[in-house]
Parts: structure tokens; C-alpha cells; sequence
């Protein structure tokens, strides 16, 4: 063979190979949400409540997974008012465990409550288990420190595909 087609031949071998592993690999598909199969609850439930945000009055997201599946739930109180306005929407398992994940790293078993503000800051919550270990947090001020920020970082980014509003 010519050392020219030799070296084509190479470099189509090298980029048939480079888009094989560019692309999405069957197991990395089953991470993104197409199989289920390894999936544990586990008891584990994840809520953030935030009070006296300029959004509302009250505004929170639970994650929580029993028999039907992991789910969301956001709702929201409006300003003077007391109804309380929620919807619940199904989440993958791979979303589920991503916020999980994002929790873990900001190591919310040792967390303690973080220092407080002016009675006029808002106040946030957070309340987490994993059916062995639960903690209830809170957080007052318009700036949560770390690592609560990444706490509520983490609820915010999977709120944003779900809206309650």
C-alpha cells in the first residue's frame, strides 16, 4: 500500500474512532435516564424552603421518591396571601441522582445552621434524609455562605426545567 492511502487510511480509522467515542456510549445513555433498573430510593427526600424572597412570600422545592418513582414538587405563596400554589412533576432517576450527588458534595450531614441576619433577610431551610441520616438547616440572609449555597444551587438547576408558576 502507498504511504499516502496508508495515512488516509489512518487518519479515516482515527476519526471514524474519535466520533465513536465522542458520541453517547449505551452505558452512558442508561445514566442519562433510560435505564431505570438500578435505581434505589433508598428513603432518601431533599427539601429547600425559602421565606421572604422577593419572588414570594414562601417558595419551595421537595424531592421525594416512594413506589410510583423520584418526583419534584415546587409551589409557592404569594405576597398576602395564604393559599399556597403547588404542582408535582415526575423526575428521572438520573436527575434525582444528580441533585443527590450535588448534596452529597456539599456534605450536608455535617452541616450545622448557618449564622443569621436582620429580621428583615430571608430565611432558608433545608431539610434532608437518606432514611438514616437527617438533618433540618437553616440559613437567614439575601447571600447564603458555603457550602449552603451550593445547596440551594443544586435545587435551583433542577427547578429550572419545572416551572409552578
Amino acid at each position: 500500500m502507498p504511504r499516502a492511502a496508508h495515512c488516509a487510511r489512518a487518519i479515516a480509522l482515527a476519526v471514524v474512532a474519535a466520533a465513536g467515542a465522542c458520541g453517547p456510549s449505551a452505558s452512558s445513555a442508561a445514566r442519562a435516564g433510560g435505564d431505570d433498573s438500578g435505581f434505589v430510593c433508598n428513603d432518601r427526600r431533599a427539601e429547600y424552603l425559602l421565606v421572604g424572597s422577593f419572588a414570594a412570600a414562601e417558595v419551595g422545592m421537595a424531592m421525594a421518591c416512594d413506589d410510583g418513582g423520584p418526583s419534584l414538587t415546587k409551589w409557592y405563596v404569594e405576597d398576602g396571601t395564604a393559599d399556597r400554589q403547588s404542582e408535582s412533576f415526575a423526575i428521572s432517576p438520573a436527575e434525582f441522582e444528580r441533585l443527590w450527588q450535588q448534596l452529597e458534595d456539599a456534605g450536608w450531614r455535617n452541616l450545622e445552621d448557618c449564622g443569621t441576619a436582620g429580621n428583615d433577610e430571608q430565611i432558608a431551610t433545608f431539610d434532608i434524609t437518606d432514611g438514616e441520616s437527617t438533618v433540618s438547616l437553616t440559613c437567614q440572609g439575601k447571600q447564603q455562605p458555603f457550602p449552603f449555597d451550593r445547596l440551594a444551587n443544586a435545587f435551583d438547576e433542577l427547578g429550572r426545567g419545572y416551572n409552578a408558576r
